[in-house]
């Protein structure tokens, strides 16, 4: 976009915090989880992407998308 990189994250996180905040699903959720360990490596990537400000991420669970 004219501000930068958007990055469409889809189902990759719950929601913002999440990535932000380092936020994992509930228990139940980690159980149901195929790849709970590949789960949390995303997420501290998007982490690290968000913290370095390089671009805006965008999720399927937002409403404003």
């Amino acid at each position: 976009t004219e501000v930068g990189w958007t990055l469409l994250a889809s189902d990759s996180a719950w929601s913002p915090l999440s990535y932000q905040e380092l936020r994992g699903p509930s228990v139940l959720a980690n159980v149901l989880m195929d790849d709970s360990k590949a789960y949390y490596q995303t997420l501290n990537r998007l982490n690290l992407l968000w913290a370095a400000g390089h671009v805006d991420i965008r999720l399927c669970h937002e409403g404003d998308l």
